[in-house]
């Protein structure tokens, strides 16, 4: 509940890139909605593998 809409965002993202990833048939697009009171916003549509080479690359440059 202390989670800002950025970090929200972004670990949802992540989730669904991983999972994903693990999934031929999942269409490898990421489609981020936020749901607020008012209604939803479209906040992204983007290739998995965008993020997937991003983040592995994030993840060797921390090592």
């Amino acid at each position: 509940y202390e989670m800002s809409t950025a970090d929200a965002i972004d670990l949802g993202r992540r989730a669904i890139v991983h999972a994903a990833h693990r999934d031929a048939a999942s269409g490898n697009i990421v489609r981020i909605y936020h749901m607020k009171e008012t209604g939803w916003e479209k906040i992204e549509e983007k290739d998995t593998n965008d993020y997937m080479y991003q983040y592995l690359h994030d993840k060797t440059m921390n090592f």
